[in-house]
């Protein structure tokens, strides 16, 4: 899911809710339809789940349960911020070495991909050549006896 949608998706939650909160307080279908301008079967789906579900107001969730708690989530992000020049591979393994969960490397990655971690090859830095060492040197020497002002 991308921002949008995780968007959209807490906006028909909080519409469903609210479908809930109107039929509870006795408000009629047809009129809970054209507030929010649906289809009277998606409004009657909503009320029955619900009351099958013995009144609780909590909606079901779809999908997979989590693996991680966000204790966990938290615990690997500051995993990976402890070893942030480590391998995903090594950050996967001092995280499951330090805690009861064992956690696979593509869910360390969607984890810290999603916390906007993400990983990239640094970019090399070349070293001294004794040319550029010799003119720094010669640098240092002319500007030895300057003070901070200067």
């Amino acid at each position: 899911m991308t921002w949008v949608d995780r968007k959209a998706q807490s906006s028909i939650n909080r519409a469903k809710i609210a479908i809930l909160d109107f039929s509870a307080v006795g408000v009629k279908q047809k009129e809970i339809v054209q507030h929010y301008s649906m289809p009277q079967s998606t409004a009657a789906n909503i009320i029955r789940r619900s009351k099958e579900k013995d009144g609780n107001n909590e909606l079901e969730k779809c999908g997979r349960k989590k693996i991680l708690s966000p204790r966990s989530v938290r615990a690997l992000l500051k995993c990976g911020r402890k070893n942030k020049f480590k391998s995903l591979r090594s950050i996967t393994k001092a995280f499951n070495q330090e805690h009861d969960k064992r956690i696979s490397m593509s869910t360390a990655r969607r984890i810290l991909y999603e916390n906007r971690m993400h990983n990239y090859v640094v970019a090399a830095k070349p070293f001294l050549s004794p040319l550029n060492k010799q003119k720094r040197m010669k640098w240092a020497r002319v500007h030895e006896s300057w003070t901070e002002t200067q």
